[in-house]
């Protein structure tokens, strides 16, 4: 039922093969960049709606632990 899950819904299968890549374990969240999964409605001086998404990306390096093809 898992993987019939992951097949069937595309934003399933995008998260599964981000969680199974090779990136490995970060060291914090100073080194990893944050995407936000909603869009946030706000409403602008003129009164119109305007639409956010966020997005952190770190100004220091991406750095890991360990890396996950040491592991096996």
């Amino acid at each position: 039922m898992f993987w019939d899950l992951i097949g069937l819904r595309p934003e399933c299968l995008h998260q599964t093969a981000f969680l199974f890549s090779d990136r490995g374990i970060r060291d914090g969240y100073r080194h990893m960049n944050s995407y936000g999964s909603h869009t946030c409605k706000f409403i602008n001086e003129e009164n119109e709606a305007v639409y956010i998404k966020f997005h952190f990306k770190t100004d220091q390096k991406l750095r890991i632990l360990i890396r996950l093809e040491t592991l096996f």
